[in-house]
């Protein structure tokens, strides 16, 4: 302002009304007990292969985001994709990483572990999720999923979550295809889709 009116100017005082899903009107005195008041903080983890990212995913991230403050991927490694489907990934884990954070809903996006089955268990605990919210059709690593976390001093909450057209997104139909990137931007880009 001061720069457009041609003088200095200097800010005198600052005063925040929101931050993320917190509003002034919602704030209290540190000094007065606060332990009823205070908002925890739940994290919700997703996984997947993510192979390319499509309206599925997408919508995927989005049922998953309304369940808490927080949401964490784990893309997994190729070596468990292996064993999973009985083939490697098309893309690279760095590739599959860099379109997943490309999705606005993600906050952190993690790379998982590539040893046993209890290895995989002990890094997604590691991870603390409070949600862990499973596609309609995921079926890797969920049958004992709360048993195990539980094993590791966590409790969770198992969510599963409903399917998106998965005539058109399923991702056995999509891979079939020859990849290539959409460049389109807005809030529908498919990031990565086969055709």
């Amino acid at each position: 302002i001061g720069k457009k009116l041609g003088t200095g100017a200097y800010l005198e005082e600052l005063n925040r009304i929101a931050i993320g899903d917190f509003n002034l009107k919602d704030a209290v005195d540190v000094k007065k007990n606060i332990q009823d008041r205070i908002i925890l903080m739940k994290t919700v983890l997703v996984s997947g292969t993510f192979d390319g990212v499509h309206a599925g995913h997408k919508n995927y991230f989005q049922q998953a985001r309304k369940l808490g403050h927080r949401l964490i991927c784990v893309v997994a490694q190729a070596s468990i994709v292996k064993k999973i489907k009985g083939k490697y990934p098309k893309l690279t884990a760095k590739e599959r990483i860099k379109l997943v954070k490309q999705c606005t809903e993600i906050d952190q996006v993690f790379l998982g572990s590539h040893g046993s089955d209890k290895e995989v268990f002990d890094f997604i605990a590691l991870l603390k999720p409070d949600i862990i919210a499973l596609g309609y059709d995921q079926k890797a690593y969920t049958k004992n999923l709360k048993q195990e976390m539980k094993k590791r001093g966590l409790s969770i909450i198992l969510k599963r979550l409903k399917p998106f057209k998965p005539e058109t997104y399923k991702n056995s139909r999509l891979n079939g295809g020859q990849a290539r990137i959409n460049k389109k931007v807005n809030s529908n880009t498919l990031y990565f889709a086969y055709y």
